[in-house]
């Protein structure tokens, strides 16, 4: 009884930390394309730019890690602790990447300043959108070691995942209206 006490904590610690990481994947991809859309111009172009660049991330991690690993805790302990650099590096990187760009462009007009705000961005936001990309599936690899209620299906981790996401991206506007 004890032991099956300890795997449901496990597996509502597990949710939570789904939950976590649907959330704050979607305010980090709102965050960022505000600061991008700052720094390279904010029109409809720039704003399918980065959304596409976190969506291909996303399934690119998930692609890489999509086989059952064997430590899926430490794996994911590194993937968040990979990912901290960018959270505390956003600011920096963008303005940076924005100055690089005009710098380039300038000194070599054939790249067109568009090119350059393609490029850029994508480099910024293809690791972290990578390893939001693979805590899915490693979310999955730690469940099927806890395989605590067999009836519980795979897909409401994924719905837990994508609940955190909508919370973030409702709750962005009051972030930034209170800093």
């Amino acid at each position: 009884m004890e032991s099956f006490r300890t795997q449901k904590f496990q597996l509502v610690f597990l949710l939570i930390f789904v939950f976590i990481s649907g959330y704050s994947a979607l305010v980090y991809q709102v965050a960022w394309e505000r600061l991008l859309k700052f720094q390279f111009g904010g029109d409809i172009i720039s704003s399918s730019i980065i959304t596409s660049i976190f969506l291909l991330g996303i399934g690119i991690g998930s692609f890489l890690f999509r086989k059952q690993q064997h430590n899926p805790l430490l794996i994911y302990f590194f993937l968040g602790l990979t990912l901290c650099p960018f959270a505390l590096m956003s600011y920096r990187a963008t303005t940076s990447v924005s100055e690089l760009s005009l710098f380039i462009s300038s000194n070599l007009p054939y790249l067109t300043p568009f090119f350059l705000n393609i490029l850029f961005p994508s480099f910024f936001l293809l690791i972290p959108t990578i390893i939001f990309g693979a805590t899915f599936p490693v979310y999955i690899s730690i469940y099927k070691s806890l395989i605590i209620d067999k009836n519980m299906p795979i897909p409401l981790i994924y719905c837990i995942n994508t609940f955190g996401g909508a919370i973030g991206i409702a709750l962005v506007p009051t972030l930034y209206r209170n800093s």
